[in-house]
């Protein structure tokens, strides 16, 4: 599980303003009206999003210059940040909400993993904590619990995570659900500004319960 720490940086990358993510992904309509549901076949995995939510190539993410940025602003996560903009990079998409607030767009990512054959959930679980507790830009406790989602069974993480963001300090709520299929690890991560977190609580349900596994 060389990139567990990876996934976590995926919490970074889902607060960039403005810029999303889809990797070959086939659109149709979503489970609900205004909904898009967005399926990547290639990597084995469908969500939905907000249809006025933002989604652009991961290769134009890598091309942005966000990520050297946010690495540059963020000196220690540096290594890890940097390694989304090369072409072994676990981000498989990236959508954000247009509506910004303080550089801030709430946004959704999907990353994935290789891991060991036989890795169970909770061993999962126990690496991703391990993770955690070695990341000084995680500012809370780390809440975890096991959840059955529609998609199956899952691991919930939610911490607040603080970064430097256009020279401002940003903290936001992550929301993260950890999938395992297999030999294939999926992090589905929604990052959203504390006091705009409300607002969001049905559209994240909503879409943490449309991911599904092809």
């Amino acid at each position: 599980m060389r990139r567990v720490s990876l996934l976590v940086m995926l919490a970074l990358l889902a607060s960039v303003s403005g810029c999303g993510g889809e990797d070959e992904a086939k659109l149709s309509s979503g489970a609900f009206p205004g909904w898009t549901n967005y399926a990547v076949e290639s990597q084995g995995f469908a969500l939905d999003v907000p249809s006025d939510w933002r989604a652009i190539s991961v290769e134009d993410v890598a091309k942005s210059g966000f990520i050297e940025k946010l690495a540059k602003e963020n000196p220690d996560m540096a290594p890890a940040v940097e390694t989304f903009s090369q072409p072994d990079s676990p981000l498989r998409f990236f959508a954000a909400d247009p509506s910004i607030t303080r550089q801030f767009a709430t946004s959704v990512t999907v990353g994935t993993e290789d891991v060991p054959p036989g890795t169970t959930l909770d061993q999962y679980r126990q690496a991703m904590l391990r993770t955690f507790d070695q990341l000084s830009a995680i500012k809370t406790d780390v809440g975890v619990r096991d959840v059955d989602l529609p998609g199956g069974s899952a691991v919930e993480f939610r911490y607040v995570m603080a970064l430097t963001l256009n020279g401002e300090p940003i903290e936001s709520e992550v929301l993260q659900y950890l999938f395992l299929d297999g030999e294939q690890a999926y992090a589905v991560t929604y990052s959203v500004l504390p006091e705009r977190s409300a607002e969001y609580v049905e559209t994240i349900r909503r879409s943490a319960d449309s991911f599904r596994l092809l």
